[in-house]
């Protein structure tokens, strides 16, 4: 039965992606689904057109779980480098569930790895599978 309901969630998640709106990589905007549903904590690397760029608004798309995401400058680095995290109003243990916005961004990010990538660490929490959707607007 558990089995059935990863397979209908997977079914669901991957219509729901096909169903958005296309969005292309632009100077000033990013559109970056993960190709593969995960249950466990994993990099997850959004290439970018240059090594220093400045967040303004991010969307995180992901349906309905229990998730936890850090944007970091180096992987070698964690979890020093990291200049953001979600959920940013909950102690050690917190997660964030469902979809996440956040406007009026103002974040300095710079790939100290000169890889031209944004570094996330995104965790699955409790086990749950989950997609994973990034929108974010550049300055």
């Amino acid at each position: 039965m558990r089995f059935a309901n990863k397979v209908l969630y997977l079914v669901l998640a991957i219509s729901f992606f096909l169903l958005l709106p296309d969005r292309t990589q632009g100077s000033d905007k990013i559109d970056y689904t993960y190709p593969d549903a995960f249950d466990e904590s994993l990099w997850i690397d959004v290439p970018l057109m240059s090594n220093a760029i400045t967040i303004v608004s991010m969307q995180v798309l992901v349906a309905k779980r229990e998730w936890s995401m850090y944007i970091c400058q180096d992987r070698d680095d964690f979890p020093n480098s990291c200049i953001l995290s979600v959920p940013t109003d909950v102690g050690d243990g917190g997660h964030w569930s469902g979809d996440f916005v956040a406007r009026d961004l103002n974040i300095a990010y710079n790939d100290l790895e000169v890889s031209k990538k944004l570094h996330l660490r995104v965790n699955s929490e409790n086990g749950y599978w989950m997609t994973f959707r990034i929108l974010i607007e550049l300055e």
